[in-house]
């Protein structure tokens, strides 16, 4: 299965989501507990809904599993791919954390959409833009090998000025060319029928609900310093995320194994969730789920990689 091609403004999948009836209108509404709803009121805007942990995973079978990988593949499947794919294979077991959030509704999401920022301050990318956003559909439906050509796919089209995106391209166009003191009332405007317009539905279908960002790619592991942990406040504007899922540099630190110190490649894992869509407990077997993969990604992805996500009860 390659990664979903697009035309314009509508993918792929979300054409065949007209054709099955699977349009988010259609798509099931989740029954709002009292917790829910007291929280969906608690954290109404301007209060942040968002919470952040920070962890980190040793990375010593994963290295290993993508060097293998490697001998085998003519393009590298890197650390990057390998984390998009957890994380997606993670949302596809504990869906309420890819819930969508509009008018005071939790809509649960056909797919996991990953949303990618893009860094283009790279040599061969073209224009004066500094990042760009690269979109993953359905990548809880997807094997590694097929997260890394996807991925590769999107991020090489933003780098060169093709996205494969027309609302990207037509966005950044619009705020690129229009002075800003037009341009705030129009994003204003938009993001109203984002989150209030029945319209909402519709434009819900371009969205991804989730986002994943690797700043350790760009950075290399210097000598006495440790990354420990971020924080952040997402903006409940234009769409609304569930979970964002951050990454830095692998780094050497000391932690016990089988009771003795041991030097071993951490991987530095930051997620932030949104409390209205689950709690602690929700989120914290999500973090445990993400470390059991990352653990031994060979037993979800297969020796090659090429292997599905396998039906599974989902964590409600």
């Amino acid at each position: 299965m390659s990664a979903s091609s697009h035309d314009g403004w509508v993918s792929d999948s979300w054409r065949r989501r007209l054709v099955d009836g699977t349009i988010p209108s259609m798509m099931k509404r989740r029954k709002l507990t009292a917790a829910r709803k007291a929280l969906i009121w608690w954290f109404r805007a301007p209060a942040n809904p968002y919470i952040c942990v920070s962890f980190a995973v040793d990375s010593t079978a994963a290295t290993g599993y993508l060097a293998d990988l490697a001998q085998g593949h003519d393009a590298a499947v890197s650390i990057n791919h390998l984390v998009t794919a957890i994380v997606g294979r993670v949302l596809r077991e504990f869906p309420k954390a890819n819930d969508r959030l509009a008018r005071g509704r939790l809509v649960r999401r056909r797919a996991c959409g990953l949303a990618m920022p893009v860094d283009l301050r790279v040599a061969g990318t073209v224009g004066a833009q500094e990042t760009a956003m690269a979109v993953l559909e359905e990548a809880d439906q997807l094997s590694l090998v097929q997260i890394a050509a996807g991925s590769r796919k999107v991020v090489d089209a933003e780098r060169t000025g093709r996205s494969a995106l027309g609302w990207v391209q037509w966005a950044t166009r619009l705020i690129d060319r229009t002075p800003y003191p037009v341009l705030a009332p129009l994003l204003s405007g938009f993001d109203w029928l984002t989150r209030n317009s029945p319209l909402s539905d519709l434009l819900f279908g371009h969205l991804p609900g989730a986002a994943v960002t690797n700043v350790g790619a760009a950075l290399a592991p210097q000598a006495g310093v440790l990354f420990r942990g971020a924080s952040m406040e997402i903006p409940q504007r234009l769409m609304h995320v569930g979970t964002v899922w951050g990454v830095s540099v692998i780094q050497d630190e000391v932690i016990p194994v089988n009771g003795e110190p041991q030097v071993r490649p951490m991987l530095p894992v930051v997620l932030c969730f949104d409390h209205r869509l689950c709690d602690g407990v929700y989120a914290s077997k999500m973090v445990q789920r993400f470390s059991a993969i990352l653990l031994e990604p060979e037993r979800e992805f297969g020796a090659d990689g090429a292997a599905v996500a396998r039906l599974r009860p989902h964590a409600d």
